[in-house]
């Protein structure tokens, strides 16, 4: 028995194919295993189109394999419902996209707000939280 900690994150024979049995089908991850310990910092690096965004989806709960397993904090994702991943995304992950994804019609306080209404707390904290973000990035007011 290993008396090392399991990992955060691993992935297990990882393969996502897209438009799958179609002419324009892509396996953009094929057979991946990798595993990322609690702490551990970790660069992916290649080409465009090498399928670094789409490995990423999958570990990250955004997208589920083709085939294979990924495993989050022990538990196997592949094998749990939509809600249970969005919390596992909620608590587990934070996003940085390359598009911004914010909503035009939104004010930025409103934008920052978003995200934090399934949490369960109350409308005072909530903004106290984005306010905080917002001065830390010296964008209050904007």
């Amino acid at each position: 028995m290993s008396d090392s900690p399991s990992p955060l994150i691993s992935a297990h024979e990882v393969t996502k194919v897209y438009h799958r049995g179609r002419p324009d089908e892509v396996r953009a991850v094929d057979g991946v295993s990798m595993s990322v310990a609690r702490g551990e910092a970790l660069v992916l690096q290649g080409p465009s189109g090498s399928g670094k965004t789409s490995l990423l989806s999958l570990v990250a709960c955004m997208s589920r394999p083709t085939s294979g397993r990924v495993v989050v904090d022990g538990r196997d994702v592949a094998r749990v419902g939509e809600e249970m991943l969005a919390d596992i995304r909620r608590k587990r992950f934070g996003f940085i996209f390359q598009q911004f994804h914010l909503i035009p019609e939104l004010s930025v306080v409103d934008n920052v707000l978003l995200p934090l209404f399934p949490l369960p707390v109350g409308w005072t904290e909530m903004r106290r939280r984005a306010d905080a973000v917002l001065a830390a990035l010296d964008l209050t007011g904007k």
